[in-house]
């Protein structure tokens, strides 16, 4: 359940990353194949990455429940190693996650990754509005209030 979609000038690549554990762990039961699956998924990105409705988008947004992390979780590792360098070369905008339930913006290249990434808590919204100057992010808490806020100029590319 991946794809790539294109809204106007936006192009968001909306990104399975399975699960976090690995395959063989208990929780499974022997039913998982996610790095398989994932492994897959990083073919087909490879491939979406080159097309027109990627490279032709203004902004660049990836969706991916699992943030990719170095020495985390075996899923977050895998999906560092795999897709990353892929959106690396891309030239990524924006990367939204969950997954930690808290909220963190990382944009100090601490995961390999070269474009930031916003990892939203479980209780906030996240609203993001992509248009000629370039990205605007706002958290929202609970009560409507804006609680951060993030702006990425536009790359023209």
């Amino acid at each position: 359940f991946y794809g790539i979609y294109r809204y106007g000038d936006v192009c968001i690549l909306l990104l399975d990353c399975g699960e976090d554990k690995p395959d063989d762990h208990a929780e499974y039961n022997g039913l998982a194949d996610y790095d398989a699956y994932r492994a897959e998924e990083c073919a087909w990105l490879k491939k979406a990455v080159r097309s027109e409705e990627f490279l032709t988008a203004s902004a660049r947004i990836v969706l991916l429940h699992i943030p990719p992390a170095a020495g985390a979780w075996h899923g977050s590792v895998h999906l560092n190693e795999l897709f990353v360098p892929v959106l690396n070369e891309a030239g990524i905008d924006l990367m939204l996650c969950g997954h930690y339930h808290r909220y963190q913006w990382i944009d100090d290249l601490s995961r390999g990754a070269d474009f930031p990434i916003l990892i939203n808590s479980n209780s906030d919204k996240t609203v993001v509005t992509a248009g000629a100057k370039g990205i605007d992010i706002r958290v929202v808490d609970t009560a409507g209030d804006v609680v951060k806020e993030h702006k990425i100029p536009r790359n023209n590319r």
